[in-house]
């Protein structure tokens, strides 16, 4: 369907209703507020036609989605979950969400009613960094402020492609000088927060490296060699999960 055929079905459909896209030059989701929360703030439910919805989170509202037509790959937190027509999923508060789709016909609902006070857009965020295992140990970066642990990796500095980025920021964090990207493994989509506390959502795109000197200087993060069992344990689950499929292809 095209932009123009699902707003004309739409206004057949629920006439006078309001209709909303997220774009007026170039939507990639259109919303239609079939029973909306200055109604009754309880509660609310929508049409949605999502190409690609934009990254967001609420704060009290528990949303839950149906699909009418198509497929929907949901975004929860980086974590892709794929909805067949008929199925359905419930979003709890703070979880950072996003669909993408062939225009996918969605019906959304929300205890309490949708606002747009608890509709909360992220930012996206990129990052580069390096898997690097040796005599089957993973060199991780430890978190200050618990026991969890993660890749080595740092933002991308403007004309750095992601393997400069990658390797500029592992030698950084880890203060060995002597490494080279072996290949590209992929991308962990995973929340993230920021210096200065912003909530994003982040591509980090990893390389799996290799030490080939043992010149080593000071190192910016507290870095750990982990068996690779204790490892998937301690990192965040979306780089577990990537960890795994890594080793086990």
């Amino acid at each position: 369907m095209t932009v123009q055929q699902i707003l004309n079905s739409l206004k057949e459909e629920f006439p006078g209703k309001a209709i909303i896209p997220n774009s007026e030059d170039n939507p990639t989701e259109i919303l239609c507020e079939i029973d909306p929360s200055k109604l009754h703030p309880n509660y609310s439910a929508a049409i949605a036609y999502v190409k690609k919805s934009e990254p967001h989170r609420h704060i009290k509202s528990v949303e839950t989605y149906e699909v009418e037509e198509g497929e929907l790959d949901l975004y929860l937190d980086g974590v892709k979950k794929v909805l067949k027509k008929g199925q359905t999923y419930t979003i709890s508060p703070g979880v950072i969400h996003w669909g993408e789709g062939d225009w996918v016909r969605i019906r959304a609902t929300s205890t309490p009613g949708w606002t747009m006070g608890d509709h909360v857009l992220v930012q996206k965020a990129t990052s580069a960094g390096g898997v690097i295992i040796r005599g089957g140990k993973i060199l991780v970066v430890k978190f200050v402020n618990n026991d969890g642990v993660t890749f080595p990796k740092g933002h991308i500095e403007e004309g750095e492609t992601y393997e400069e980025a990658a390797l500029r920021e592992v030698q950084e964090e880890t203060g060995l000088k002597n490494l080279r990207a072996m290949e590209k493994l992929g991308v962990v989509i995973r929340p993230a927060t920021e210096t200065d506390g912003r909530i994003v959502i982040k591509d980090i795109h990893l390389f799996r490296m290799e030490i080939v000197g043992e010149d080593k200087g000071k190192a910016e993060e507290e870095i750990e060699w982990l068996p690779i069992d204790e490892a998937t344990i301690r990192l965040l689950p979306q780089e577990s999960e990537f960890l795994k499929k890594v080793l086990n292809p």
